[in-house]
């Protein structure tokens, strides 16, 4: 599974005292024993909000060290999430960051508690033609997202 978590669910996530930690374990787990999944992130906005969180800078580097985290080109999101604004010019589209991620590098699970953001990233029109968007796993039962058709060839990755 290649999954791109929202920055509001790394404590959900990683943070076993979290007490919606059991909802996120799957995520977890998953990350940690399946050699072929991925956290995927990318673009500045994204990275900038990542550095704020310290806690978790340790799972990151745990992760990399393994191989199970797939950056994508942040000039490549920077672009698409510029384009993404300027074709939505809606108040509410805060997200287009979030968006453009998964335009640019195809991965298809989105790991987040923000039902704010839904509404964009489940928009069609926004992805490149044949590709759909992501499933948003936000609970224990959709534990059915944390699966090997959700490892996809990742595109614009950083070399």
């Amino acid at each position: 599974m290649c999954v791109v978590i929202d920055i509001n669910s790394f404590h959900s996530v990683f943070d076993t005292s979290s007490r919606d930690y059991p909802e996120f374990e799957p995520v977890n787990r998953w990350l940690y024993t399946n050699p072929r999944s991925k956290l995927v992130y990318g673009g500045k906005r994204y990275r900038t909000q990542l550095s704020t969180l310290k806690k978790y800078l340790g799972y990151l580097a745990e992760l990399r060290r393994q191989s199970r985290i797939a950056e994508i080109d942040d000039d490549t999101v920077d672009a698409k999430e510029t384009e993404l604004e300027a074709r939505v010019r809606r108040p509410d589209f805060d997200d287009a960051y979030i968006v453009a991620i998964f335009a640019v590098s195809g991965c298809q699970v989105f790991c987040s508690k923000d039902k704010h953001a839904d509404k964009y990233v489940k928009m069609r029109t926004l992805y490149p033609q044949g590709q759909n968007p992501p499933g948003i796993y936000r609970r224990r039962t959709h534990r059915h997202l944390l699966c090997d058709d959700n490892i996809v060839a990742l595109r614009n990755r950083k070399r």
